[in-house]
C-alpha cells in the first residue's frame, strides 16, 4: 500500500500530513517518513511555496526507502516549490518618498555600524537621472567613505567630493 504525504508553505509541522492538513517544512516530512522507509512505497508531495530551512537539511538513506518501497519527493509544479537557505523577514515597510541633501552626512554616518556594501541613490539637480556610489565603509573621520558616480550604467564623476551643486535629493539604502 503506497503512502503520500503532503507539504505545503501555509501548512503547519503540527498537522498529520494529508492533503487536507499538510505539514510545513520538508524536515518535518522527513520525520513521520522515516519509520516508513523500506516498508512502504512513499510520496512526499511539495506544494508551490517558499520553503525557508532555518538549518541544513540533509537526505541520508534512510530518506530514500528501498528498490521495492522508495520515497519519492515530488513537486506539484516544476519549479514551484522553492527552498531558499535565507531568512524570512518580518518587516513592515511603510511607503518611502523621503529624500535628504545631508543622506550620508557625517551627522547620519555616525549611527551606523557598518554602512559597507549600502548603495546612495542620487538625484541630479534637474532630475533628470541618478548617480549611484557604493559604500565602502566609513573613514577615519567617521565620514562616509564611498565610491562610484554611475549614471546609466556608465562612470560619471571621478571625484565625489564635489556633489552638493550636482545632486539635488539623494537616499542612502
Amino acid at each position: 500500500m503506497a503512502a503520500d504525504l503532503y507539504v505545503s508553505s501555509s501548512g503547519s509541522d503540527s498537522n498529520v500530513g494529508n492533503q487536507t492538513a499538510p505539514v510545513a517544512s520538508l524536515a518535518r516530512a522527513q520525520e513521520l517518513i522515516r519509520p516508513h522507509a523500506g516498508k512502504q512505497p512513499i510520496t512526499v508531495h511539495v506544494a508551490d511555496g517558499v520553503y525557508y530551512l532555518p538549518e541544513t537539511l540533509i537526505f541520508t538513506p534512510a530518506d530514500s526507502g528501498s528498490v521495492d518501497n522508495p520515497i519519492h519527493f515530488k513537486a506539484e509544479n516544476e519549479g514551484g516549490a522553492v527552498l531558499s537557505g535565507g531568512s524570512k523577514l518580518d518587516l513592515s515597510w511603510k511607503p518611502y518618498q523621503g529624500f535628504s541633501a545631508d543622506a550620508f552626512s557625517k551627522k547620519r554616518a555616525v549611527r551606523w555600524a557598518d554602512p559597507a556594501g549600502g548603495y546612495i541613490h542620487a538625484m541630479h539637480r534637474a532630475s533628470w537621472g541618478g548617480y549611484h556610489y557604493l559604500i565602502t565603509g566609513k573613514d577615519a573621520k567617521g565620514e562616509v567613505a564611498y565610491e562610484g558616480g554611475w549614471q546609466n550604467n556608465r562612470k560619471y564623476i571621478d571625484e565625489p567630493t564635489d556633489l552638493s551643486g550636482r545632486l539635488s535629493r539623494c537616499a542612502v539604502v
